[in-house]
């Protein structure tokens, strides 16, 4: 397959990965004191590890920008929401529906840790595959804005 189809691939996997992670934190109200879509977390971190590795290849940096656009900014709020939990759970010993709601009360689940580890995991996927397909776009010195395939 050519670079622009793992490019088109690549970014199509990494648009669910954002997606499941808006969902995941979006949709449950922690019912019942669980808060199970949390465990979507290990779904981004493996979307995010497949969609950088089919960037492996390398792609132009200016498609590189285009492809990651919309997931960076889904990227920077799970991020947020990852270190955040991390911390709270750490200092304040919050549960994962506290860190979810906002609100306090909630009993802890048991499943913080891992939890907890799932976001971080899909954070720190993200950053290092985007930082490595950047590095990896530069890297081929070919800056022209021509989508074809090179001899």
């Amino acid at each position: 397959m050519s670079r622009g189809v793992w490019a088109s691939l690549a970014a199509l996997v990494l648009a669910l990965g954002a997606l499941n992670a808006i969902l995941a934190r979006a949709v449950d109200t922690c019912t019942g004191g669980s808060a199970d879509s949390l465990i979507g977390g290990a779904l981004t971190a493996i979307l995010n590890l497949l969609g950088f590795l089919m960037l492996v290849r390398g792609t132009k940096p200016w498609l590189l920008a285009l492809l990651v656009a919309l997931p960076t900014l889904a990227a920077l709020s799970y991020t947020a929401f990852a270190l955040e939990f991390w911390h709270s759970y750490v200092t304040r010993g919050i549960s994962a529906c506290e860190a979810k709601t906002g609100e306090p009360d909630w009993a802890l689940s048991g499943e913080e840790p891992q939890l907890i580890f799932y976001w971080v995991a899909a954070a720190a996927i993200y950053w290092i595959g985007l930082a490595y397909a950047a590095w990896r776009s530069f890297k081929t010195k070919d800056l022209d804005l021509d989508l074809a395939e090179p001899n």
